[in-house]
């Protein structure tokens, strides 16, 4: 009598339980945009200082930064926003800034990085540069101009050892 109550209760369950069956289907994709961020030229070279001598010297490299491959048969699929970041090492009273190419003198420097007396023996600014909309190919060109102040000219920069480097860095990020 036990095992037909046992049987016939394990069959209750089984066909209670059976009548909350579902089904259900779903689909997704995704695909990763393209991201193109290139640098001008297929070498990269140091900033060089040698024409920074004696107090008011200046000396002015040209950069370029786009969102797209050389030829411009890739361009980046997403938003991207660049920063720039100057470092200088050293012990000379240089002052750096990066102007847009045909922004005038008097206009405001995207950023202004300066090693002074009272500064550590490193510097490092970012700042905020380029825009570029997605899946349109920009080019931007960019001067960053290393000067060394006229009234800096205490003799301690006479010596050899008054040495300087300056690193420039491009990041790119996505902001879309």
């Amino acid at each position: 009598m036990l095992l037909v109550l046992v049987v016939i209760t394990t069959c209750l369950a089984v066909n209670l339980h059976a009548r909350f069956a579902t089904e259900g289907e779903a689909q997704d994709s995704a695909r990763v945009a393209g991201f193109v961020l290139t640098k001008g030229g297929k070498q990269s070279k140091p900033i060089g200082l040698s024409d920074i001598k004696k107090p008011g010297d200046k000396a002015t490299y040209t950069f370029t930064v786009s969102n797209s491959n050389a030829n411009g048969s890739v361009v980046s699929e997403v938003a991207l926003k660049c920063l720039f970041e100057v470092r200088i090492n050293g012990s000379m009273p240089l002052v750096c800034t990066i102007r847009e190419k045909d922004a005038a003198e008097s206009d405001r420097s995207l950023l202004t990085a300066e090693l002074t007396e009272n500064s550590a023996s490193s510097v490092e600014v970012w700042e905020e540069g380029a825009l570029f909309a997605a899946a349109t190919r920009d080019i931007k060109t960019y001067v960053l101009t290393v000067t060394w102040p006229e009234d800096k000219n205490d003799a301690k920069y006479a010596s050899h050892n008054a040495v300087a480097e300056v690193k420039l860095t491009v990041k790119a990020e996505q902001i879309d």
